[in-house]
């Protein structure tokens, strides 16, 4: 779907392109100033002997509405992988869609998209990696599972 939406055909018409289907899989990838990086589960699972990681491969990212705006989303990348088609090279990253609620402002934040409820995992979808805006912590709490989005504090104007 991701080549279908990029080029606005059909999937049928991209798998009669002589798709590829060969990739080149990452276990992590360094964003533009996020000096930690964004991981994947991949990665993780093959760490998960050691008994306290952190699980760094949660993210927002943003991608076009149907309004023609940008959406804010939340997932989890399961990979990272460089493919090859018409001749162009993409990074891209395989994410399970999040579906969380803004507990921002009731957690006492003026701006909202602090504090995320997690309530359920949405579908599976390929973004490219610059859709990713940051990478985000998870609490785990009594009550449930919670996106922390440690966003830059708005400047002001002069």
């Amino acid at each position: 779907m991701y080549y279908a939406n990029l080029f606005d055909c059909t999937t049928a018409e991209i798998a009669r392109d002589h798709f590829d289907p060969n990739i080149t899989k990452y276990a992590h990838c360094l964003l533009a100033n996020d000096i930690d990086g964004i991981s994947s589960e991949w990665h993780e699972s093959c760490r998960n002997m050691v008994m306290s990681t952190r699980i760094s491969s949660v993210m927002c990212f943003s991608q076009k509405g149907d309004e023609g705006g940008l959406v804010r989303q939340y997932g989890r990348v399961q990979c990272f992988f460089l493919h090859e088609y018409r001749n162009s090279k993409r990074m891209l990253a395989y994410i399970q869609v999040y579906r969380g609620k803004d507990r921002s402002v009731e957690s006492g934040y003026t701006q909202e998209g602090k504090i995320i409820e997690l309530q359920r995992e949405g579908r599976m979808e390929v973004v490219d990696v610059t859709a990713i805006d940051d990478g985000i912590g998870v609490l785990e709490a009594a009550r449930g599972r919670y996106l922390i989005i440690h966003r830059r504090t708005l400047e002001k104007e002069d």
